[in-house]
């Protein structure tokens, strides 16, 4: 950031960001440490300015005046309780460091460094698992048809971390959703791979279609699961996969869990019910087969058991024919 950047970046609300291009613009994500820590400090740097700014935010002290129920005004907290400052740094540095001190008793969840591998594995925006076999060429369709799509690598105290995946299934198949057949505006573009064994993939929280927005998760498989199916949403968890949703108009809400409830949402759920048929009619079939495969299999086994009864004269001679 640059030095009139950091200056409001302290402001709640502010951020310049451009919300059809980046995941973040309500300017509220900064202050959420304010919950779970003491003291918040950012240091950041422009390529091509020879400065670090620091921004130090004293979230206890903000959070004791709030509670003595004084009721101040928002900017005279924000600007009594942060503090400013720049030192010199290498004209070629470029970079944003996040730290928050004094993590509160009753937030030790996030000194769990397995919590927070997990978390990120299901949230973030981080590659494919090397050990995925399909890996490689869902992430080349993502890079042909998902504009400004990127995964780059990221890692808790050295541990590399990837998206969560299902060996035992299908090669995937892709789906680009459109607004209607008659305009060729693309909705979303989904990517979703069948479980081979029967039924559902399990563990089941980590199956169905995950809704994702400049690849940062929205939600879980659950949430795919009550927007598109109607019928049989057992099914949902058959398969596992992604919709990333390129309509600038569907705007995650400010926890990340659902989308916010708008027509965009709406023109979402219609064009996104093709993929939920799809899996629906893909599912019913392999059900199908499966049952069909099994009656051919008890079949089978009840004509061994009645030769091998023939051959050992344990059936009447009536019945033999």
């Amino acid at each position: 950031m640059t030095e009139a950047q950091v200056r409001q970046y302290r402001y709640l609300g502010f951020s310049e960001k451009d919300r059809t291009r980046t995941a973040g613009f309500r300017g509220i994500g900064k202050y959420s440490s304010s919950a779970v820590a003491k003291k918040l400090i950012v240091d950041t740097s422009p390529i091509d300015v020879p400065k670090r700014f620091r921004v130090i935010i004293h979230a206890d002290e903000t959070m004791r005046e709030i509670q003595q129920g004084k009721n101040p005004a928002l900017e005279h907290l924000l600007e009594t309780y942060s503090e400013i400052s720049d030192a010199p740094a290498a004209l070629e540095d470029h970079y944003t460091f996040v730290e928050l001190h004094g993590i509160s008793e009753d937030s030790q969840l996030l000194m769990d460094k397995a919590n927070i591998r997990e978390y990120l594995s299901r949230t973030a925006l981080v590659p494919f698992d090397p050990r995925f076999q399909f890996g490689g060429a869902i992430k080349q369709k993502l890079i042909e048809n998902v504009p400004d799509f990127m995964s780059p690598p990221l890692t808790v105290n050295g541990t590399e971390v990837y998206k969560k995946y299902f060996s035992n299934c299908y090669d995937p198949e892709f789906e680009t959703i459109l607004v209607d057949d008659s305009r060729p505006t693309i909705l979303a573009f989904g990517w979703y791979c069948q479980n081979k064994g029967k039924g559902q993939l399990e563990p089941k929280d980590d199956a169905g279609l995950v809704f994702r927005v400049k690849n940062i998760a929205v939600g879980d498989g659950h949430l795919s699961r009550r927007m598109l199916w109607k019928t049989t949403p057992e099914r949902a968890a058959y398969f596992f996969g992604e919709i990333h949703v390129l309509d600038p108009e569907v705007i995650p809400s400010s926890d990340r869990v659902d989308f916010e409830d708008n027509a965009a949402r709406s023109r979402l759920v219609r064009g996104c019910q093709r993929i939920s048929s799809i899996l629906r009619s893909k599912a019913g079939k392999e059900s199908a087969v499966r049952r069909f495969d099994e009656a051919i299999e008890g079949a089978s086994h009840t004509l061994e058991k009645r030769e091998e009864e023939i051959r050992s004269g344990r059936v009447p001679l009536e019945l033999k024919d």
